[in-house]
């Protein structure tokens, strides 16, 4: 017999329990696409439920940082007593999750990323990687986690149409999230692909018609869902949603497809500027450092990752591309050859913040004070380790 994820059915029975008492819930979920498939999945579950919603709520990662900060917390604060779900972040919130505890809120985190030493408190936790999970899979994307946990919620009680909406949303938050497709992800990404032609959602099937107007080509399930995941995985917030969110939330055709053609136009001017940006980054790279760490005031945070991605590509170094705000820097990590930025940021832990993520794919927030001491402890740690 498999074993279970730890504590899915306790939250899924938490939550339920909230629907049937009325209480207020709120979701608070990462702005990429992974958090976002995972906001509609969770919204609609308890939607479908009979129950409400208070709020939704994605994190300005250039105002307030990753995850629960307590910054973030302060724009909803007035919400409490209530439920907070926080989806694909929050294992790393360790402040942000006890002040809302002191608020009143209580606390489930459903989360997929790389444990810092210790858990947050207090807090349900709902991650394969947490200490006595013995669920074997461990690289789960967060909406295939989220997944598993509608079913846990609904049960028998989800409908046939609903099931092949979710994987529609599942599939494509994994292939964004680029985990591996394996075990658990590789159901989603296949169930996902079979239904998407089906679709009744109006935000994809405003990029069906709009893919069918301006390509030539008869693309497939996947080259559509990646062309999705070019364009969806960087939005702009709109009142704290973002903005692939509200195209998923919305019931008008029409209306979806203008958001569609105004979201590809976006993406494209995107594209230009990432494209800018790391070109010259690369260009100032000095061959002899063991590390590319650079930051500037004038570049977008919510730019770093895909920046820092096509640095660490070109360059095969660990990657650490930043935006310098008035006070803090905030930043993304990615690493080439199966190296562990996660682990290298944990023994420099001491010059930051906040930091966590995935081992090949990591962020982080420090003082602009702590910079200089960061990139030189970061780079003795690169240069006096082999592979992680």
């Amino acid at each position: 017999m498999r074993k279970e994820i730890k504590n899915l059915k306790k939250a899924a029975k938490r939550i339920k329990r909230a629907v049937k008492k009325q209480e207020r819930i709120i979701i608070f979920a990462d702005s990429d696409l992974d958090g976002t498939t995972s906001a509609v999945i969770l919204e609609e579950t308890i939607q479908n439920l009979s129950g409400g919603v208070d709020l939704v709520y994605f994190p300005d990662r250039g105002e307030c940082g990753y995850g629960l900060s307590e910054k973030a917390l302060d724009n909803f604060s007035s919400k409490a007593p209530a439920l907070l779900i926080i989806l694909d972040c929050g294992i790393g919130s360790f402040s942000g999750i006890r002040k809302a505890a002191e608020l009143g809120f209580e606390v489930i985190v459903i989360d997929h990323h790389e444990i810092l030493g210790k858990l947050p408190k207090p807090a349900l936790i709902v991650d394969p990687k947490q200490p006595k999970d013995k669920y074997a899979f461990k690289k789960l994307a967060n909406v295939s986690l989220t997944y598993k946990l509608s079913e846990e919620i609904l049960g028998k009680k989800m409908p046939d149409a609903l099931q092949g909406s979710f994987f529609e949303l599942a599939a494509l938050g994994a292939i964004a999230d680029m985990m591996p497709e394996e075990d658990y992800n590789k159901k989603v990404i296949e169930k996902g692909l079979k239904r998407l032609k089906e679709t009744f959602r109006p935000g994809f099937m405003a990029f069906l018609d709009f893919f069918k107007e301006t390509e030539e080509d008869n693309s497939s399930q996947r080259a559509i869902f990646s062309k999705i995941v070019t364009i969806l995985n960087i939005t702009n917030l709109k009142n704290n949603l973002t903005e692939s969110y509200l195209l998923f939330k919305e019931k008008d055709l029409s209306k979806a497809k203008q958001m569609v053609r105004g979201l590809s136009n976006e993406a494209i001017k995107r594209q230009m500027r990432i494209q800018d940006i790391a070109e010259q980054v690369v260009g100032e790279d000095k061959t002899s450092e063991s590390i590319v760490f650079q930051g500037s005031e004038l570049w977008e945070q919510v730019l770093t990752g895909p920046i820092a991605s096509r640095v660490c590509n070109k360059t095969k170094k660990p990657t650490f591309i930043y935006r310098i705000g008035k006070e803090k820097c905030r930043g993304s990590v990615r690493m080439p050859d199966k190296r562990n930025g996660v682990m290298a940021m944990r023994a420099c832990e001491n010059f930051l913040e906040v930091y966590g993520g995935h081992p090949p794919a990591a962020g982080f927030t420090c003082d602009k004070s702590q910079t200089e001491g960061l990139k030189k402890c970061l780079a003795d740690y690169f240069q006096n380790s082999a592979t992680d």
